[in-house]
């Protein structure tokens, strides 16, 4: 596991199989808060309905369970959504280029050729686009590994998202028809798949920032990407300090660049301007 510079207040959360979460578990807020997150994550299968719940699967392209429980969706119309999360978690050189189409593709289409054909559509990706999704990945799989550490084990997939009036989190096979029963409530508001969105719009080169940036608040979250839905990776506590790589715009807003990972130094993550104090060089 990559040691971060940065000195961060990560409680790993232990899930029982259909556990439901409760109170504030991390950087301050609840479970299904920081699990909502996950939903910004680049995702492929059927179109989200609103008002009809949404679950989301974490799974990797080699996955076997992953590929049942697609198989089982595909067998009967289930009263939810079903969403999955492409993570790589190992794999060959082919299961990178599945990963690649599932995150630029994101149709029921492509699940179906990477979950039952076991095939690939090579898409018109650039460099640029394989290289960010590539580092997107990597970062997910740092934070999977923070978030879903249990005692003696390393996370797997497929693990299921269940979004209700809080959440469950189901590690290993889903259970489908129970998924459906336990479905009966409305379900919260979820963000957007903000990550796709930096597939064709990437990050631009950040500028230069002579200044040190100091958390004004307990809580601080830094995310994969410069956008307040964006899967939080680090949390940092008030009036603590880190040396800035450099500033970025989107929308309007500025977002402080951070490489805290070693030896991966091309890994960002990125800090909103606004809950730092700077203090010059």
């Amino acid at each position: 596991m990559r040691k971060a510079l940065l000195t961060a207040l990560i409680i790993a959360a232990a899930f029982a199989l259909g556990s439901t979460p409760g109170s504030a578990d991390w950087c301050g807020a609840s479970d299904a808060d920081n699990w909502r997150e996950f939903a910004s994550l680049y995702s492929a299968g059927s179109p989200v309905v609103p008002g009809r719940p949404t679950v989301y699967v974490l799974g990797a392209p080699w996955c076997p369970v992953c590929k049942q429980a697609f198989k089982g969706l595909q067998v009967r119309r289930y009263g939810f959504d079903a969403r999955f999360i492409p993570v790589l978690q190992g794999g060959k050189a082919r299961h990178v280029e599945q990963l690649l189409d599932l995150a630029s593709d994101g149709t029921p289409q492509s699940l179906a050729r990477v979950y039952l054909q076991d095939a690939v559509k090579p898409g018109p990706l650039s460099a640029e686009q394989r290289a960010f999704i590539a580092e997107i990945q990597l970062l997910t799989d740092l934070v999977l590994e923070d978030r879903f550490k249990r005692p003696g084990k390393k996370w797997g997939t497929p693990i299921t998202f269940i979004f209700r009036q809080g959440i469950e989190v189901i590690h290993g096979q889903p259970n489908l028809d129970g998924i459906a029963r336990a479905l009966n409530s409305p379900p919260p508001q979820l963000p957007a798949s903000t990550t796709r969105r930096f597939i064709s719009a990437p990050v631009a080169p950040e500028r230069s920032l002579a200044a040190v940036p100091f958390a004004k608040r307990d809580n601080v979250r830094l995310r994969i990407l410069p956008d307040r839905t964006a899967l939080s990776a680090l949390c940092i506590a008030r009036d603590q300090g880190a040396q800035a790589a450099g500033v970025v715009t989107i929308d309007g807003e500025n977002w402080i660049v951070f490489k805290p990972y070693q030896p991966d130094t091309h890994l960002r993550l990125y800090g909103l301007a606004a809950d730092f104090d700077l203090v010059k060089n």
